[in-house]
């Protein structure tokens, strides 16, 4: 195998055979190495400082628990001229890179190693799904029981805890972020189990280190009482990509996947508003948004969203064409 530098570290993943080896900043690389695959694999170790899995934005920080979507992703909505700093894509890539191994991502190691812009477009999105299949950590392809899929929960709070560390010495005090967001390309909700085991613990363990525990989501949330089992786990705020009062209009801009099949969801819309009113019903701080230029009447899109109990102000993102 090649040396490592100072700014690398080789992550184990026994799955298809495959080494892969990250560095923190600016870029994401990579090392493919032949493996044999074994059923009694070591435990991962996840260096985190040598992996990006999380990043910052303005004052907030982002934790991304999947790359997988639902519907069409937030970076897609947003337009084909839509841009990110370099960093938050490459994060963002390390996250599709360890949570589907099986996939072919030499497009998206490509862009990367070549991109020399402080900011770049996200590479095409991964294929709509409603349903995460369990990975096996040991190649094996075996259901186990609970999320095993990467990147783990332990390996996101450790992040964001080498995070929290760096900010904090005998003569700087720790940072308060506005908010800890669970946020990224995919859609947090899919990993649900998972997703109250990560808010829990951050809410645990660093509440004294941010202002706010926000999810950000599109709202397609099948499980039960979604809404009180995020509250009591810590989050509370939530951004709902509502996007219209159309429930055609939103087929057409979110293409949705189907909860039983992959064939278009005719109720989805209907589906967001519901969870929009429980979780206001469950006390969180809703917040609801849409994408400029891509939506017929904004006017009555704000109107629909007061309809449905929400206080605060419809948020427009900008479209870049």
């Amino acid at each position: 195998a090649e040396p490592k530098t100072l700014a690398q570290e080789a992550i184990i993943i026994p799955c298809q055979s495959l080494t892969f080896t990250f560095s923190h900043y600016p870029y994401l690389q990579f090392i493919i190495q032949e493996r044999e695959c074994f059923h009694d694999a070591p435990a991962m170790k996840v260096p985190t400082k040598s992996v990006a899995l999380t990043y910052t934005l303005g004052q907030s920080l982002y934790v991304p628990l999947t790359s997988r979507c639902n519907t069409r992703t937030l970076p897609e909505t947003r337009g084909p001229g839509f841009l990110l700093p370099l960093n938050v894509v490459s994060t963002l890539c390390s996250v599709r890179v360890l949570e589907e191994p099986n996939m072919n991502h030499d497009e998206t190691m490509e862009l990367l190693s070549n991109e020399k812009d402080a900011r770049i477009k996200m590479p095409p999105s991964l294929p709509i799904t409603n349903k995460l299949d369990n990975i096996s950590l040991d190649g094996s392809g075996v259901d186990l029981k609970g999320d095993q899929r990467l990147p783990t929960i332990k390996s996101l709070l450790d992040d964001i805890t080498y995070r929290c560390s760096q900010t904090s010495n005998e003569t700087n005090p720790p940072i308060l972020w506005d908010s800890i967001v669970i946020a990224g390309e995919g859609e947090p909700t899919l990993r649900f189990q998972s997703l109250l085991s990560l808010t829990t613990l951050i809410s645990t363990n660093h509440r004294d280190m941010y202002k706010s525990l926000r999810l950000t989501t599109n709202g397609l949330i099948t499980e039960k009482n979604a809404a009180k089992d995020l509250k009591y786990s810590g989050v509370d705020s939530i951004s709902v990509a509502l996007m219209t009062s159309d429930p055609y209009e939103y087929q057409e801009l979110m293409t949705p996947a189907n909860s039983s099949t992959s064939l278009i969801e005719p109720c989805a819309h209907q589906r967001v508003c519901n969870f929009i009113q429980s979780a206001i019903s469950a006390d969180l701080d809703v917040e609801v948004t849409g994408v400029e230029g891509s939506v017929a009447d904004t006017i009555e899109a704000e109107n629909f969203a007061k309809s449905l109990g929400v206080s605060n102000l419809f948020r427009w993102r900008p479209y870049f064409p």
